[in-house]
């Protein structure tokens, strides 16, 4: 039993803060990285499949470090924008049951943070609002148009440029230049696969 306890031990972590957001996906990937399982999800709208390695909260959020299997790392999933979940099958299943929650938030916080900025039209408003969970604070004007404002870890680039892309001409991402460049050498790798 005290083996079980400390091994739960590494898998959570959480300060007190209200949460902003529903989490009703909480015990399914908590279970997962109990029980050492793989996963796939649906993040931001794009299938990934992940091996959790346990839950944490933050500023009135939930992450889930876990390893991404498609990148070949570990990444941080906010767990607000999972909107779907279910068991995968995997003849590559890592044995994470030792792996330490706390020395997996070390290794992510080293990636960097962005400042994002988009601007939407009246359709790219209505496409954001109509999704399960908003990821970001958004402001719009008297004729409809809209701007998203927040923070970006590094390691959501990739989600955020196939969601953006998803958007088409009624997002336009103004910063940072990193997920533009990300967007830009996505649409560049669908033009040649079209061509």
């Amino acid at each position: 039993m005290k083996g079980e306890i400390d091994l739960i031990k590494n898998k959570i972590d959480f300060k007190i803060d209200n949460q902003s957001k529903e989490n009703p996906l909480l015990k399914e990937l908590f279970m997962a990285a109990i029980e050492n399982e793989t996963l796939w999800i649906s993040y931001l709208g794009v299938k990934r499949d992940i091996q959790p390695i346990g839950l944490f909260s933050q500023y009135g959020r939930w992450y889930c470090p876990s390893y991404c299997y498609l990148k070949k790392e570990f990444r941080l999933f906010r767990c607000d924008r999972i909107s779907e979940i279910g068991l995968s099958v995997r003849n590559d299943k890592m044995n994470l049951k030792e792996t330490n929650l706390h020395d997996i938030i070390n290794l992510l916080s080293i990636k960097k943070e962005y400042e994002l900025f988009v601007e939407l039209t009246p359709e790219g408003v209505e496409k954001y609002k109509s999704n399960v969970s908003p990821y970001h604070r958004i402001s719009i004007d008297s004729k409809g148009h809209g701007v998203i404002k927040g923070s970006i870890s590094e390691t959501e680039m990739d989600f955020l440029a196939d969601y953006f892309i998803q958007m088409g001409k009624n997002a336009k991402v103004v910063h940072p230049i990193e997920l533009r460049a990300e967007i830009k050498k996505k649409i560049l790798e669908l033009s040649v696969l079209y061509q």
